[in-house]
Order: structure tokens, then C-alpha cells, then sequence
């Protein structure tokens, strides 16, 4: 379901990192996982729970 999806997708950024550049800064909004994966200052700017949290909302709710 959603939640596995959601896990593949944040498994695979973390197998295949992005370079942080000019064109991965101004698109950074539009990624359902985190391409930054806590690099510096970028977690103050997260617009969503961290994957895991968002997991365990979905599968409390048997999604």
C-alpha cells in the first residue's frame, strides 16, 4: 500500500543520494522523500514528517 510505497521510495534515496545543486535547490519542494537527508540546515526547511512518522500515521490507520 501507500506505506511501502513510501519506504521504497526513501530506501532508494538513500542507496542513490543527490548532489546537491542549483537545479536539485529549486525543486527540492517537489520530492516526496528527502534528498538531503539532514544535511545541515535543510531539515529546518522540511515541509513533511520524516518518512518514518508518516509510516507508522498510515499503518495505525491500516493503510
Amino acid at each position: 500500500g501507500l506505506a511501502s510505497a513510501l519506504e521504497k521510495l526513501e530506501s532508494a534515496t538513500k542507496h542513490v543520494p543527490l548532489k546537491v545543486n542549483s537545479q536539485t535547490e529549486t525543486t527540492a519542494h517537489l520530492f516526496i522523500s528527502n534528498p538531503f537527508r539532514g544535511k545541515g540546515l535543510w531539515k529546518i526547511f522540511s515541509t513533511h514528517p520524516p518518512v518514518e512518522e508518516r509510516v507508522k500515521r498510515l499503518q495505525s490507520l491500516n493503510f
